[in-house]
C-alpha cells in the first residue's frame, strides 16, 4: 500500500468518526405528521364531534427538541413543522374521522349536543441520552384533552406518551422516527379514549361538571346524572 493510499484511508476514517459529532452542532428538523397510519379504531357510530383548535401551552414554543454532545450539554435545537398546535388539531381530527365520528363545526352540527373536544399541548420535546456506542432519542408528549356537550357532560384527561429510539448518530431521520412513534401512540390513546367515552355516554342527559385525570388505561373521566 502506498503512502498516499494510506493517508487517504486515514482521512476517510477520520470523517466517519467525526460525522456524528458534527451532526450534534447542526439544527435538527422534524416534520410532525398529522396522519396516524396504524390506527384502525372504529366505534364513533356517526356521532357528531367538534374539534376546537389546539392551544399550545408549552413553556418553550420556539423549539421542540435539543441535541447534546457526549457530555450531555446542549449543542443545537430541534425545530418542528408545521406549528405543533396545528399538527395536534389535525392529528386528532383525522383520527376521529377514521374512527367513524362525524366531524362537524359548531355551525354545521345537526345534533343538539355534539361532543366537543378541546386540546391543550403541555409538552412536546425530542431529547437524547448519550450512551457508550449509541444514542437514545426520547420523544415526550403531554396533552390535556377535555370533552363536553351542551347538555352537561364534562370530562378531562391527561395523556402522556414517551417514544424511545436507539441510533448510532443523531440525524434528522432518527429524530423523525422517534417523533413518528410518539405521534402514533398519542393518536391511538386519545381516539380510543374518546370512543370509550362516547360509548359510555351515548345519549343526552344532565351531567355534573367534574374534571378528573386517569392513567393511559382508563377512559376519559366523567360523571353523568340522568333524569
Amino acid at each position: 500500500m502506498s503512502i498516499a493510499t494510506g493517508f487517504a484511508r486515514i482521512a476517510r476514517l477520520s470523517l466517519l468518526l467525526l460525522s456524528p459529532s458534527a451532526c450534534a452542532f447542526t439544527t435538527g428538523h422534524v416534520r410532525l405528521d398529522p396522519i396516524s397510519t396504524e390506527s384502525a379504531a372504529a366505534g364513533g357510530g356517526g356521532r357528531e364531534v367538534v374539534v376546537f383548535p389546539a392551544v399550545d401551552e408549552r413553556p418553550d414554543t420556539k423549539r421542540c427538541g435539543v441535541k447534546r454532545n457526549s457530555y450531555g450539554s446542549e449543542t443545537a435545537d430541534v425545530l418542528c413543522t408545521p406549528e405543533p398546535s396545528e399538527w395536534l388539531s389535525e392529528l386528532i381530527l383525522r383520527g376521529l374521522d377514521r374512527a367513524k365520528f362525524k366531524v362537524v363545526t359548531t355551525v354545521s352540527a345537526q345534533s343538539p349536543d355534539p361532543l366537543r373536544i378541546h386540546l391543550r399541548l403541555e409538552h412536546l420535546f425530542v431529547d437524547q441520552i448519550p450512551g457508550m456506542f449509541t444514542v437514545t432519542l426520547n420523544t415526550d408528549v403531554h396533552v390535556i384533552v377535555a370533552a363536553d356537550t351542551a347538555t352537561g357532560l364534562a370530562a378531562e384527561r391527561n395523556f402522556f406518551v414517551q417514544a424511545k429510539t436507539d441510533v448510532g448518530g443523531v440525524l434528522d431521520s432518527g429524530l423523525q422516527a422517534s417523533a413518528d412513534r410518539a405521534t402514533q401512540q398519542l393518536a391511538d390513546h386519545i381516539v380510543d379514549a374518546v370512543i370509550a367515552l362516547s360509548k359510555r355516554y351515548p345519549s343526552r342527559g344532565v351531567a355534573a361538571p367534574v374534571a378528573a385525570t386517569e392513567g393511559l388505561g382508563g377512559p376519559l373521566a366523567a360523571r353523568e346524572v340522568r333524569p
